[in-house]
């Protein structure tokens, strides 16, 4: 019975790593998602100003 317990154990602890890793890699991109449109706007905005289309 021991053994199916750690199966079940095992098992359990590999499918919590697997969305725990899909997870920060979605903070991550959206952190970079941040950074990019903030740039992006910052860069139309200083055009803006210079008259340039």
């Amino acid at each position: 019975m021991g053994l199916l317990y750690w199966i079940e154990d095992v098992v359990m602890g590999i499918w919590s790593m697997g969305f725990d890793a899909v997870r920060r890699l979605g903070s991550y991109f959206l952190l970079g998602a941040v950074i990019v449109v903030t740039l992006w706007l910052i860069e139309r905005l200083l055009k803006i100003g210079r008259g340039e289309p």
